[in-house]
């Protein structure tokens, strides 16, 4: 039975169009062809700078992770403290 409701919310988000599609349908209908064409290529450039910036954070995350990890390894081992 649950795969019926998963199968029922997974159409409802796929038929849905969110914010920019909407968007791209009202500036289509009201400025013409040329502007909606201009829309999702905004969209998408912006989409792009998004990924990117995303992997470029990830990339950095990683890295530092990577050096805390290693200077950790160099520091020097000290018993570990527990209190009553």
């Amino acid at each position: 039975m649950e795969i019926i409701y998963f199968l029922i919310a997974s159409f409802l988000v796929v038929v849905v169009p969110g914010p920019t599609v909407s968007l791209i349908i009202a500036n289509s209908l009201k400025s013409g062809m040329r502007a909606g064409i201009l829309n999702v290529v905004g969209t998408q450039l912006g989409l792009i700078i998004l990924i990117l910036l995303l992997a470029l954070g990830f990339s950095l995350t990683f890295e530092s992770e990577c050096l805390v990890h290693h200077f950790s390894a160099l520091a020097p081992r000290t018993e570990h403290v527990s209190f009553p």
